[in-house]
């Protein structure tokens, strides 16, 4: 082989190399959203249920969404800010209808991606009222 065609050849080697090692020229990507983890839900009240989970660093916030029903279909109640580091967020929804099931998710938000969590579900609990025994005995 001449020196020529052996220089051209490691020459063509050594640039696939660096362009292998330097990825691709698509600029740099955007962050993707991760949906969190350990959502729970417990009714406080006959009209209120806490929603609770872990949130991540970084995110941007996060929107709970509720569904009526076991096929309702979810909607937004708020959107919580995420903290600066992570931990445990909780939020209220107040207002429900008693007696009724009610389906919870967490979105996460960072930037324009989002990914949802899966469901928790409660269902706020009717008030026992105390019997007229029960109120003497108060």
């Amino acid at each position: 082989m001449s020196m020529l065609r052996r220089f051209a050849a490691v020459s063509t080697i050594t640039v696939l190399s660096f362009a292998a090692a330097c990825g691709s020229d698509d600029g740099p990507t955007a962050p993707t959203a991760t949906a969190v983890i350990g959502v729970t839900t417990e009714a406080m009240s006959s009209t209120s249920v806490k929603i609770s989970f872990t949130s991540h660093a970084g995110d941007n916030s996060y929107n709970i969404e509720r569904a009526e029903g076991a096929s309702g279909t979810f909607s937004q109640v708020t959107s919580v800010p995420a903290p600066t580091t992570a931990g445990t967020v909780t939020y209220t929804d107040n207002s429900l209808k008693a007696a009724t099931l009610y389906r919870y998710r967490v979105v996460t938000v960072l930037g324009s991606s989002t990914a949802p969590s899966n469901e928790s579900s409660a269902n706020p609990a009717r008030r026992q009222q105390k019997s007229p025994i029960d109120r003497r005995r108060s």
